[in-house]
């Protein structure tokens, strides 16, 4: 067997074990929570329970939120949550987000691999052309700001 093969195999499974043994740790914790919310209000016992298992998907995070050249960071979920959302309605929209960042992922990979050189040209030209109209358009917009900025006097914009 190769040994990058050997190492790439050693990793996933470290990865694995690692995020498992945190899981773990995790709805250890949350269930001791949820034992002690418990005994002050039996009612709720659907929502703890739901409540002390949620730490168990943690393990999949581990090793769904890379792949390969794509990385998704906590800094990345926070800014692209929705604000407001309740404990569950934002454990629901992290793992949709996630896994709809990692199927876009392999889609990309296996059209990038499979992709002819005709379209792959086509592409290069288009984002080329794309590119040098972005650049323009914020060059004009740089421009107009200078210009407004320093034509117009403070007067003038207050008399606005």
């Amino acid at each position: 067997m190769d040994i990058t093969l050997l190492l790439g195999y050693l990793g996933l499974g470290l990865m694995l074990a690692l995020a498992g043994i945190g899981s773990c740790y995790g709805t250890t914790i949350a269930a001791n929570a949820a034992e002690g919310a418990l005994k002050k209000d039996p009612s709720k016992s659907a929502g703890y329970m739901i409540l002390s298992a949620m730490p168990a998907s943690q393990g999949l995070y581990g090793f769904v939120a890379k792949l390969s050249n794509r990385t998704i960071t906590q800094a990345e979920l926070t800014e692209a949550m929705p604000k407001h959302l309740s404990e569950a309605d934002s454990m629901i929209w992290t793992e949709s987000y996630i896994k709809q960042q990692l199927k876009d992922e392999l889609i990309y990979e296996v059209a990038q691999r499979n992709l002819d050189d005709r379209n792959r040209n086509e592409i290069d030209r288009l984002v080329d052309a794309y590119r040098r109209s972005l650049i323009r358009y914020k060059y004009q917009e740089q421009l107009t700001k200078e210009r407004l900025s320093s034509s117009i006097t403070d007067e003038e914009k207050q008399r606005y």
